[in-house]
């Protein structure tokens, strides 16, 4: 038992390719850590909740355009006398907010402070880890 486990070490340790330091095993553990990445994916997504409020502030432009055939006749005195006429509507819209009594301001800041918080605690699970 004992000559196979060394011939098995031996075989391993010659068919390596690379030396890793303990360093570099640190590295790769935290780096494939499922709750590292669970931790991180928080905090991204926090940050993508924060963009989201913080683009409240920003201008809103809206193009809306329609086409269509409209056809009327006058049945009573001419029913085969058929009129048609093309509609082309369009709409431009521009809107920017400018005081909604802190409502956006609030959101903003209670995201980034959540956004910072997920940052801590992502930073603390590394620590732990």
């Amino acid at each position: 038992m004992f000559r196979i486990l060394t011939l098995i070490l031996l075989v391993v340790n010659l068919s390596a390719q690379q030396t890793y330091s303990v360093d570099d095993l640190i590295f790769e553990a935290l780096k494939n850590s499922p709750d590292l990445k669970i931790s991180a994916a928080e905090y991204k997504a926090s940050k993508s909740r924060y963009d989201e409020a913080f683009a409240g502030y920003l201008p809103t432009l809206d193009l809306s355009l329609s086409a269509g055939e409209l056809g009327m006749s006058d049945i009573p005195n001419n029913p085969n006398d058929m009129k048609n006429d093309s509609l082309l509507l369009g709409k431009i819209s521009l809107k920017q907010l400018i005081y909604d009594f802190g409502k956006t301001s609030g959101s903003v800041n209670t995201l980034k402070y959540k956004s910072d918080s997920y940052l801590s605690s992502n930073e603390q699970e590394i620590s732990n880890k």
